[in-house]
């Protein structure tokens, strides 16, 4: 879809050269957010990280001193990997406009991402873990913050209609990325999961609804 309005950053790193401890410590958090995936938090063993990882338990618990640690470095990592700017700048969607991003945003909700239904096993967990539950609200939180500013920017540039309600249409963005993840992690058939066209075009008729009054491409 062509870009809508001027055009406003939504996010900018800058890559850098890390050194082998960093690697490693990657290496495990990626093994870790695996098998979190996987078994779920109370199933998950320092053990099976560091055989995933290639690495013996030492090498983890040199990082971390128990799976507490571990599991909520995890967490920060894997919620850091599926922020709205994160995403968006691995897309290289970068310095665009908020109607595209937000577009952009919408079409990665049935695009595999290496961090399959993890928001399943996230809620499953934090009912009965409160650092977990602590996790998942900052995450959030965080979540909407990004998605705010998104939208304000749209706002300021003329690219969507100042009488939206940012809230509202904040809830709705998050309320559609936990619901398609619910839906797939639960099972649903594929007959009843659009196609990647599909749902690309269902995004492109609901967008215009968010041009201000009176826009010419009405």
């Amino acid at each position: 879809m062509p870009a809508h309005g001027s055009n406003e950053p939504v996010g900018n790193r800058t890559p850098r050269r890390r050194s082998g401890t960093e690697l490693t410590t990657q290496r495990i958090l990626d093994a870790a957010a695996a098998e979190f995936i996987e078994s779920g938090y109370d199933r998950t063993r320092i053990s099976s990280v560091a055989r995933r990882a290639g690495l013996t338990p030492g090498a983890v618990y040199a990082r971390w001193q128990d799976k507490s640690e571990l599991m909520a470095a995890t967490l920060d990592h894997i919620f850091e990997k599926i922020l709205p700017g994160t995403l968006l700048a691995d897309s290289k969607i970068e310095n665009t406009s908020a109607r595209v991003a937000l577009h952009a945003l919408g079409k990665q909700l049935l695009e595999p991402d290496g961090l399959p239904h993890v928001m399943v096993n996230v809620f499953a967990g934090a009912r009965n873990n409160p650092d977990l539950q602590s996790r998942l609200q900052a995450f959030l939180n965080k979540e909407a913050g990004q998605l705010e500013r998104l939208i304000e920017a749209g706002k300021e540039s003329g690219t969507f209609d100042p009488g939206v309600s940012t809230p509202a249409l904040t809830f709705l963005c998050q309320s559609l990325g936990l619901g398609t993840e619910l839906l797939q992690g639960g099972g649903l058939d594929e007959r009843h999961v659009p196609s990647a066209e599909q749902w690309s075009d269902l995004i492109d008729r609901f967008l215009p609804a968010l041009d201000p009054p009176g826009d010419p491409s009405e």
